[in-house]
């Protein structure tokens, strides 16, 4: 089948357009080598026909066979033109069909959308559970978990109680409230970044095969004899910069102080513009495949700087999380109920009832939490962004800045999943011994805050290599 400039052809084509654009490109060659006084070369259904001028004579004719439609054969010399067989250029062929391989193919196998999309729908599996109500984002329906609701339910149950006690307990709901909405936006951060990698491939492909049919153009316009350039507007860099804030915008998030991180993060990205393809008019096979070249070269720089911009994005947040004045925002710091906050005092008032419900809601909390941690390592860049190593920033993209962002929250959520047990069951014991007024519940409520006291947990150590056991200069 010939090629077709009317029809809209999409990436599953490219391998139908790379055929044609190799046909396109030896037509140009053919005609560019027999433009001069001493050859001239007419295109011909299934040959070239190259003629020689012979003076007072006329001139000698040379038959070669024009490659097929997808690109491949060609270049033997015919015995049926006037002179004869002549000489074969199936080598010369080989080398155009070469040097179009060597621009393209990298660019046939980019990843594919639906796979990142994949990736997008067991993101949402994580981060419904934190979010404080269902929402929309791009064309994706977040839902809404049951933290802040029951949250909410155990802050009233406190407030219908008194003492220090109950202080401690309210001050941990609202810290728990606070780092469960700072947990939920970094986590919005990582949903940013695959919708970004997604949109910025599904540009990509677009203008792969648009910088096919505008090589097609050209390389038609030189066979004949005709002056043409690429025409085409990359917008791959604000396809990725659009998509980012889609998921990191004011009315997503539920902490306003994502923006603040997020946006410094986000200005290499935003900072940045799409490459420009030359479109400067060429005549000759060499400048036009220099100029097909160059455009591939043009996606590749947009690609490069939209997927720098989301790695920007990724470490930014990761780091921004990391700085102590911080951690506050993703990290509940524990302040144990110990026994001073039991003594009798005329302000103390614990109903046991209500009491065990908010130790309830905080057993419903902590599953909730666990959800979202258990389902965030199912979430991955490595496969879904595998690439040619010379595309972009890599084989894998931000993918390692995406699991390093996503370790850390899965991390903190395991922390906080400890945290609100041990609280659970301070609260519990505290209780327990304001009741019975017992010498063995306060003991045990003791145990509860040695322990919680000694072992914190650290979130933010990083990952240590296991030690190895050395046997005097031999690793055992």
């Amino acid at each position: 089948m010939a090629y077709d400039p009317k029809k809209e052809y999409d990436y599953k084509d490219v391998p139908e357009l790379v055929g044609y654009l190799k046909r396109s490109a030896i037509d140009a060659y053919m005609i560019s080598e027999n433009s001069g006084i001493t050859s001239h070369c007419t295109i011909m259904d299934d040959r070239y026909v190259v003629s020689f001028p012979i003076p007072l004579v006329g001139s000698s004719d040379r038959d070669i066979a024009r490659p097929g439609m997808d690109g491949q054969g060609g270049g033997e010399a015919l015995d049926s033109g006037s002179g004869g067989g002549g000489a074969d250029c199936t080598s010369e062929f080989d080398k155009i069909r070469w040097s179009i391989d060597k621009i393209v193919e990298p660019w046939k196998q980019l990843p594919d959308p639906k796979n990142v999309d994949n990736e997008i729908e067991k993101w949402i599996t994580a981060v419904s559970p934190l979010a404080k109500e269902p929402k929309t984002v791009g064309n994706k329906s977040t839902g809404g978990g049951t933290i802040f609701t029951n949250l909410d339910q155990a802050g009233k149950a406190l407030g219908n109680m008194s003492g220090e006690v109950i202080h401690k307990v309210e001050a941990f709901v609202a810290k728990l409230a606070s780092v469960t909405g700072g947990l939920h936006d970094k986590t919005m951060v990582l949903g940013g970044a695959l919708n970004s990698e997604m949109k910025m491939f599904e540009e990509t492909r677009t203008s792969v095969v648009k910088a096919l049919q505008q090589g097609i153009k050209v390389f038609d316009a030189v066979a004949l004899s005709e002056r043409e350039g690429f025409k085409m507007v990359l917008e791959i860099v604000s396809a990725t910069i659009d998509a980012a804030f889609i998921f990191t915008a004011p009315e997503v998030v539920i902490e306003r102080k994502l923006l603040q991180t997020s946006s410094r993060a986000l200005q290499t990205l935003k900072s940045s513009q799409d490459a420009m393809v030359d479109d400067e008019k060429v005549d000759s096979y060499d400048s036009a495949i220099s100029q097909l070249d160059s455009a591939f070269e043009a996606i590749n720089k947009s690609v490069t700087k939209a997927e720098k911009g989301v790695e920007s994005m990724l470490i930014g947040n990761l780091d921004s999380m990391s700085q102590s004045d911080h951690r506050k925002y993703y990290d509940v710091t524990m302040d144990p109920i110990d026994s001073s906050a039991i003594e009798p005092a005329p302000e103390l008032n614990v109903d046991h009832g209500k009491a065990k419900g908010v130790c309830r809601k905080f057993g419903d909390v902590r599953t909730s939490v666990i959800e979202a941690k258990d389902s965030l390592p199912r979430v991955s860049m490595f496969t879904c962004l595998l690439r040619s190593g010379v595309i972009g920033i890599g084989s894998y993209g931000p993918a390692h800045a995406f699991s390093d962002l996503n370790v850390r929250i899965e991390k903190l959520l395991a922390n906080l999943a400890d945290d609100i047990e041990n609280e659970a069951k301070n609260f519990d014991l505290a209780v327990e011994a304001i009741v019975s007024e017992d010498a063995q519940a306060r003991s045990r409520l003791q145990e509860t805050v040695d322990y919680i006291k000694g072992n914190p947990g650290d979130p933010w150590a990083e990952s240590k290599p296991a030690p190895q056991r050395v046997k005097g200069n031999t690793i055992v």
